[in-house]
């Protein structure tokens, strides 16, 4: 008996040492959750400036995904621009697949679609279902559009993790001679089991690349050429309504 018990005794030793120790882990990733989820300014801060691209940051209390705001200039037309943004069929392009506008509401400011990315195994792909909104100012011609989640556009799919948070922001203001100065806001969680600190430590070190990439995209012929009617170019003169007074 006193031999199972000397046997015994280490055994349970090991056991507890491994339930406190794993109760321990859970607190201290329950307490660093906690103090990462209430921390933040609330205010952009500077992350880098790489090949010309800005990169700024911003924490905001109660949120565990970080915002990140992004500036830099394109070579391109506005109609370009606005092909690769709002076109469905430049979703290949960029990334994405399976697009498709939904319906026009207030077409060109408003429009409902829909695109996926794909994700590396085992994760599954995540869907977009947005509502663009696009503004133009008639005289410097700086166009405003956003991407705003719009879950209930469409019903649930199997397939995919549904993104419910996103308010994304793209402003284009012309300098002259083809150049476009750009910026973008990204407010977009992408759900699902992804860890939030990895999601946030790839953003950290990639958002300087969107600005080459998709310039890679518009140096291409059919961005080059295109032309969107509700588009207005660097050098056109707005339409003015005139009436005659009687």
């Amino acid at each position: 008996m006193e031999n199972n018990n000397t046997i015994n005794k280490p055994k349970k030793l090991v056991r507890k040492f491994l339930l406190y120790g794993l109760l321990s882990i859970i607190v201290i990733l329950f307490i660093s959750h906690w103090v990462w989820k209430s921390s933040g300014t609330g205010e952009w801060e500077f992350v880098h400036e790489i090949d010309g691209v800005v990169v700024h940051s911003m924490k905001e209390p109660g949120s565990v995904i970080m915002k990140y705001k992004v500036n830099g200039k394109f070579k391109s037309s506005l109609s370009g621009i606005m092909k690769l943004m709002r076109d469905p069929d430049s979703c290949e392009d960029v990334g994405c697949n399976e697009s498709y506008i939904i319906d026009k509401e207030d077409y060109p400011r408003f429009v409902h679609y829909t695109f996926r990315y794909d994700m590396p195994d085992p994760f599954l792909p995540r869907e977009f279902v947005v509502l663009s909104e696009f503004h133009q100012d008639p005289e410097s011609k700086e166009i405003y559009v956003d991407y705003k989640a719009a879950v209930d556009k469409l019903p649930p799919n199997d397939c995919c993790v549904r993104v419910t948070h996103m308010h994304n922001i793209w402003k284009f203001k012309p300098l002259g001679n083809g150049e476009v100065e750009v910026e973008f806001i990204m407010d977009n969680h992408p759900g699902g089991m992804l860890p939030y600190f990895l999601v946030n430590a790839e953003f950290t070190d990639t958002m300087h690349l969107e600005i080459p990439a998709l310039q890679e995209i518009l140096d291409k012929k059919e961005y080059q050429a295109a032309k969107v009617d509700y588009v207005m170019e660097y050098d056109e003169v707005a339409a003015v309504e005139v009436t005659s007074a009687e």
